[in-house]
This record gives C-alpha cells, structure tokens and sequence, in this order.
C-alpha cells in the first residue's frame, strides 16, 4: 500500500494556488480586479489531520504579534473537508459526485472486502447514466485511480 502524509505546509501551496488563479484570470481578462478564491482542501488520508488551518500557524512568530503587526502580514484561513469523518448518507450531491468522495474516502480506510463494496456501488450508479459513454470513461477513471492508491489489488 502507498504511504500517505499530511503535507504540514498546505496553506503555503494553497496560497501558491490562489496567486495562480488570480494571475491567470487578470492576464486573461486583462483586469485589475480578482476574483474571490475559497481555499478546500478534501483530505482522505488514513491519519487524523494534525496540522493548523491557516497560513498564520506556519509563519514563525506569528502569534507572538502585535494586532497591529499582524495586520500586516498575510495569513489567511482554509475549509477542511475530512472525508474519514462522513458516512455514506452525511455524503450529499449528484451520483457521479458521491462515488468520486467516498471513493476517495475508503480507499485508503477500508479493507479489500469494504472497498469492493464501495467499488461496486459506484459501478452500479453509473451504469445507470443516461449518457453510457460517460459512465464507461468515469468507471476506467475510478479503477485506474483505485488500483494506482489502492492496497495491491489485483
């Protein structure tokens, strides 16, 4: 099985993301203005989250700061969506969506027997999309994606 981690510096490839975005769309709309970025991060690893939400947690001396100071400095919060933490019902939205979340969620958590389980719902909400090409293209994403992360299933 592939080791997985906790990146300990996520806000700072978030904010990376962030500038990405925003100079992609001021080059391409030739703004001055940006659009409002919403940092998530969907974490589907086999340990708890450990680390801080925020850019301030892994600047040194942050919190020793004055207000005033701080101000100052960027630092900003992200959305954690643990999906460890949600059962099958707690995952809401179209069919395609709660395949691809718990998917991701036992992947890692489940094993070989459960995550049959889980593979074979998936298999079963998506032979019953109406448009069968795309459910045979998102069913070979799902089983490459499985048994690339996955425990050595065969």
């Amino acid at each position: 099985m592939k080791d997985t981690y906790i990146y300990h510096k996520t806000a700072l490839q978030l904010l990376k993301y962030i500038i990405e975005i925003w100079e992609a769309k001021s080059e391409k709309e030739k703004s001055n203005e940006l659009p409002i970025v919403i940092p998530l991060v969907i974490y589907h690893g086999q340990k708890d989250w450990n680390i801080g939400l925020s850019l301030g947690e892994i600047i040194q001396g942050y919190e020793g700061l004055t207000p005033n100071i701080q101000r100052l400095v960027p630092n900003f919060e992200y959305l954690l969506y643990d999906l460890s933490k949600y059962k099958d019902e707690d995952i809401k939205g179209e069919a395609q969506l709660q395949i691809i979340l718990t998917t991701l969620r036992d992947i890692f958590t489940k094993d070989s027997i459960d995550l049959f389980t889980t593979i074979n719902r998936a298999v079963k909400y998506l032979r019953e999309l109406e448009d069968h090409q795309t459910g045979i293209r998102y069913v070979e994403t799902l089983l490459r994606y499985i048994f690339s992360a996955g425990r050595n299933l065969t």
